[in-house]
């Protein structure tokens, strides 16, 4: 009930951060439009992909990053509020989101180095300590849970392939031919339509120079610490596209550097727009003009992103949620679940945490090694009961007792036993294609769990493609199918497109393995994506034997 007030309170928390920063950068000389700053920072880039993706922790943050920027440039904090204020949102943001807040806390630091070395550096150097000691005594309980939490999600980014939280986010990120667009949040990889994908590496260039303007305005006025704080955030990003090849790491570190994103660009269009006198004003008309069209091309382009995902978004109310809740505490009687979706997985948690409630699996942050073992202290039955809770997009057979807009219950009994899919591992990510799961194969396998309440047969049907890696068709190119170990099928995907594989399966959990058999070349694909693509299965439905 409070999910959303909260979020209007975080999101007005931003823009008036936003507000403050812009109003101190321009009190040192650096004017920037209020109003555009916090219009391209609330609404454009990729501030609304953290209400897409359900960051409520980043969203929580984010408005520390220009604050704190701010308050080491603003001389009328004086006294104790110098050492008081910092500490206590850099304590918050170690409480809230750990992992992520070095940059958040940075900006601090980073913006106080100008005075660092014109001379004031002892003075300086005081301030610091004095915020650091403050720091430390307020979290000094939390210190090593902040440390352990920060080295575990430390270690997940180091994997090339599969494994890491989030892989997929923001493809584009990856792809080279992209990375102008993608760079300021323009998506490109689902769409089909090569006037808006154009429109968005133009957008993005044009952005890209207005920034540049702006920051060179800023080095002109000696504001080198906006220009330092994008150093570190463009260096962030290059190491997790570069080295890690880790799309959402990189968003990461985008979203917490955009509000800096943003300002250069006011600045710079501040530049662009006061830059000519009077006797030029025919060629100051055509620029403003420019400018305007650019900017209100971009928020067009930006707002009509977040329109697709507002119609397409499927959790938009908790009222599913809360009937599944009633209904199965109307059972009286253990009830699994099995949600492979983590949004899903992570609210339902949440919501049938004092109900009897066993999960086949965890997914999403749950899901991680690391906090398995929190998982498993909690007081869950140790086994299923006779009823199933799924997610009403997850490919499942038995008996529907009891369905909504988002939810399922099956019901197991003589005669009509479940078979659920849940847990999917593959490397190039899982993706949905026209309401279907779908993913594809490179040289390394993928895994999917099916989950059964008896011993039975069934049948999952299969589209698959060909991908454009393939380098020589002449090759054969198949995929092999096991099952728990042991080889159960063999897809030809050179001849036929659909397949019903037959699945022998026993109670419990069993690992379905897709196991690729292609030994000619690989080629690079033509949409710049720098994944192995040998081929693509998606998921269409799971049927009984007769």
């Amino acid at each position: 009930m409070m999910v959303g007030p909260l979020l209007l309170i975080m999101v007005f928390a931003f823009a008036c951060s936003m507000a403050y920063v812009a109003r101190i950068i321009s009190n040192k000389g650096l004017k920037n439009s209020h109003d555009l700053s916090m219009l391209l920072a609330v609404f454009g880039g990729w501030f609304p992909f953290v209400l897409l993706a359900n960051n409520y922790g980043n969203l929580s943050i984010l408005s520390f990053s220009p604050a704190l920027f701010g308050i080491a440039l603003d001389r009328r904090i004086v006294g104790f509020a110098r050492y008081c204020i910092p500490a206590l949102l850099s304590a918050a943001a170690i409480y809230i989101y750990p992992e992520m807040c070095i940059l958040v806390i940075a900006a601090f630091f980073i913006a106080g180095t100008g005075e660092f070395f014109s001379g004031a550096w002892r003075q300086k150097a005081k301030l610091w300590l004095g915020v650091i000691i403050v720091i430390l005594l307020l979290i000094n309980l939390y210190l090593p849970d902040a440390l352990h939490i920060f080295s575990q999600q430390l270690a997940i980014s180091k994997p090339l392939v599969g494994g890491r939280p989030g892989n997929g986010f923001a493809p584009d990120l990856l792809i080279m031919s992209r990375l102008p667009a993608a760079l300021w949040g323009f998506e490109q990889i689902a769409i089909l339509d090569i006037s808006t994908v154009t429109a968005g590496l133009l957008l993005g260039c044009l952005l890209a120079l207005i920034a540049v303007f702006g920051l060179v305005r800023a080095i002109q006025e000696k504001l080198y610490t906006l220009a330092l704080f994008l150093a570190v955030t463009v260096g962030l990003v290059t190491v997790m596209i570069v080295s890690k090849h880790y799309d959402y790491g990189a968003y990461k570190m985008l979203l917490l550097g955009w509000w800096m994103t943003s300002l250069l660009v006011s600045i710079g269009a501040r530049c662009v727009w006061s830059a000519f006198r009077e006797s030029e004003i025919r060629i100051g008309a055509i620029l403003r003009v420019l400018i305007a069209g650019i900017l209100f091309s971009a928020m067009t382009l930006w707002g009509n992103q977040q329109l697709a995902w507002m119609k397409g978004f499927n959790y938009k109310r908790a009222q599913p949620l809360r009937e599944v809740r009633d209904y199965i505490s109307g059972l009286h009687q253990v009830v699994g679940a099995s949600l492979s979706d983590p949004i899903l997985d992570g609210w339902m948690v949440f919501e049938l945490r004092k109900l009897p409630v066993w999960y086949s699996e965890y997914n999403g942050y749950m899901g991680q090694a690391h906090v398995l073992p929190f998982m498993a202290r909690s007081s869950v039955p140790q086994q299923s009961g006779d009823y199933l809770l799924v997610g009403k997009a997850t490919l499942a057979v038995g008996k529907v007792v009891w369905s909504n807009g988002l939810f399922s219950i099956l019901k197991n009994g003589e005669g009509s036993p479940i078979a659920t899919i849940g847990k999917i591992e593959a490397p190039n990510g899982v993706e949905r294609v026209d309401g279907s799961t779908f993913f594809w194969l490179g040289r390394n396998p993928a895994v999917v769990s099916l989950n059964s309440t008896a011993d039975q047969t069934i049948f999952l049907h299969t589209d698959v493609i060909g991908g454009s890696s393939v380098g020589d068709w002449s090759n054969p190119v198949a995929i092999e199918i096991y099952i728990d170990g042991v080889q159960s099928d063999r897809l030809d995907i050179s001849s036929q497109t659909t397949h019903s594989i037959r699945l022998n399966l026993h109670v419990g959990s069993n690992n379905v393995v897709f196991k690729p058999a292609y030994s000619g070349g690989i080629v690079p694909n033509p949409n710049g994506d720098s994944r192995i693509l040998i081929a693509g299965i998606e998921l269409r439905k799971l049927e009984f034997f007769k």
